[in-house]
């Protein structure tokens, strides 16, 4: 993304965030999880889009500012699409969940690696399949 574009998306960023038609949300990921922050990685913010219509209204909300949806089709997401569509504009990831629990699990994670200070991705990946999907190494406890 060239600066130029990079300058815009930041003023527009706190006009996105008091306007999408969401709940709430949260900061995630390794830039917001380690300490020190990872600093050659996306962005990433989880949002409670849980009520009738609402994660829909996100969707089109995002898509007029530029986002897109990161296409998931890989088998190994089957379980998971129904909870939540991750829309991406250059490094920022907009994680739009449908689902209420899921989005307090998805915090939950985010701040129990951030206490643990998980720096290695592997580790980070492992307490969130555990919180958010009740599994380990891919199998279900």
């Amino acid at each position: 993304m060239f600066e130029q574009d990079k300058a815009m998306l930041a003023e527009k960023l706190e006009e996105i965030f008091e306007q999408i038609p969401c709940n709430d949300f949260y900061e995630t990921g390794s830039k917001f999880i380690c300490n020190p922050p990872v600093l050659d990685t996306d962005e990433d913010y989880v949002f409670d889009c849980s009520e009738v219509g609402q994660a829909d209204a996100a969707g089109e909300f995002l898509s007029g500012y530029g986002f897109y949806v990161l296409d998931m089709a890989d088998d190994e997401y089957d379980d998971i699409r129904e909870n939540f569509t991750s829309y991406r504009l250059g490094d920022l990831n907009f994680i739009i969940c449908n689902n209420k629990l899921f989005y307090k699990k998805f915090v939950l994670a985010t701040q129990l690696s951030a206490e643990l200070n998980l720096l290695k991705k592997e580790d980070r990946i492992l307490l969130f399949q555990a919180i958010l999907y009740g599994k380990i190494h891919g199998e279900e406890v």
